[in-house]
């Protein structure tokens, strides 16, 4: 189920059974879901290990799934969690931190994936109201051929969720954002998905509850870097196949008493 979350196929098929069954173990042990914060390659996760934090963007220099629309909304030096192991299920990321869903007090719910949300809202505000727009957004390269090819065939089709992949051309989206007469508009259309899809503590917890076995792909923001050693949320790890012997010593020696599952 390898699927690279910025050039590959995202495929809904089976990925909701798949991060059930990893995830009801954890909801068995603790009475609730758990909330994830999933890392794509070993040296990120033994990177982060050593230094004991969850650093923010800024200060890591990692890439991004949606840079441009995250500074858009002012969420791009954030930390993002999932209910339970989306990315896992989704784009094979094999290293995950576990944390209880205390850490929804200190951060932002967003019941559906933001980025997705506030640019499938801008690409239908095109289709209704400036449609060849589109079709020179269209005609850029390939892959916005495709993507955006796609994305007019569910709409011709009927499909109300017209699907958008706009990670894999998100600096040509953009920038089609940023250069329209009627950009201001377009922003506004960008955070008023953001504040419809917000969500509070204690509500977050509710939701929690709904969405963990859904298809939903919700998104936790928290807005600071996360202290493995003296966070009172972080439960442990869940990493996918056999731990190496000497990763799991790490583990052991410098994060006792937490769970690897």
């Amino acid at each position: 189920m390898k699927k690279d979350l910025w050039s590959g196929e995202y495929k809904k098929k089976d990925v909701t059974k798949v991060k059930i069954k990893i995830h009801e173990p954890l909801i068995k042990k603790y009475g609730h879901p758990v909330l994830v914060h999933a890392v794509e390659d070993k040296k990120t996760f033994l990177k982060i290990l050593d230094g004991g934090k969850i650093k923010l963007p800024k200060k890591h220099n990692k890439r991004k799934k949606a840079p441009l629309m995250e500074k858009i909304l002012g969420v791009d030096n954030s930390i993002f969690l999932s209910i339970g192991f989306d990315y896992l299920a989704s784009y094979d990321f094999k290293f995950n931190f576990v944390f209880d869903w205390g850490i929804l007090k200190e951060s932002d719910y967003y019941w559906r994936p933001l980025p997705f949300k506030c640019y499938t809202d801008i690409m239908n505000w095109w289709y209704k109201n400036d449609r060849d727009y589109l079709y020179e957004m269209k005609g850029c390269n390939k892959i916005t051929d495709e993507v955006v090819g796609r994305y007019l065939w569910g709409k011709k089709s009927g499909d109300k969720l017209a699907f958008f992949e706009y990670w894999k051309m998100e600096e040509i989206v953009f920038d089609f954002i940023m250069k329209y007469p009627k950009k201001k508009l377009l922003i506004e259309i960008a955070k008023k998905r953001e504040e419809n899809l917000k969500r509070t503590y204690p509500y977050s917890k509710v939701l929690a509850r709904r969405d963990w076995d859904s298809n939903r792909c919700p998104e936790i923001i928290h807005p600071r870097e996360i202290d493995l050693t003296k966070s009172p949320y972080f439960l442990g790890f869940f990493i996918e196949g056999k731990v190496p012997a000497s990763m799991k010593n790490i583990l052991q020696e410098k994060y006792p008493g937490k769970i690897i599952y």
